[in-house]
């Protein structure tokens, strides 16, 4: 009986254990650079997303612009998991230059492409991304 009992507690406290890594790692960034460059004046525009919602506008004095819901950090999260932008490898240079660089706990990925790229999942990631930039 005392067996019986202590696997199952076992049992239970190895799942919790589970569970509460899986809520960590629930996002698959930590932050989201993305911006643009280039152009006749060859000036850009960085912004940040970080993985609790803020959204800042990148110079030398970060401010924030927006804070997101978790909904769309999900959103976002899926999207990179879907399209595997962590491993995608994409680099263009041109005119008119724009970059996303996805970090995660571990590595740092940065895709670069250009107006004429074809590249629409990119692009269309992109698009979501500047729609944080939006007060709601």
């Amino acid at each position: 009986m005392k067996i019986i009992v202590f696997v199952a507690l076992a049992v239970l406290t190895f799942s919790c254990t589970c569970q509460k890594n899986q809520q960590k790692s629930a996002s698959a960034f930590v932050e989201i650079s993305f911006g643009s460059s280039g152009g006749f004046s060859g000036m850009g525009n960085v912004y940040l997303l970080k993985s609790n919602g803020e959204v800042f506008k990148q110079s030398e004095n970060p401010s924030i612009i927006n804070t997101i819901s978790k909904k769309e950090i999900k959103q976002i999260s899926r999207i990179i998991a879907e399209k595997d932008l962590n491993n995608l490898k994409f680099s263009e240079t041109g005119n008119m230059n724009y970059f996303i660089e996805i970090k995660t706990g571990t590595a740092v990925n940065k895709l670069n492409w250009t107006d004429s790229s074809q590249s629409p999942e990119i692009k269309e990631f992109y698009k979501t991304l500047v729609a944080t930039l939006k007060q709601k």
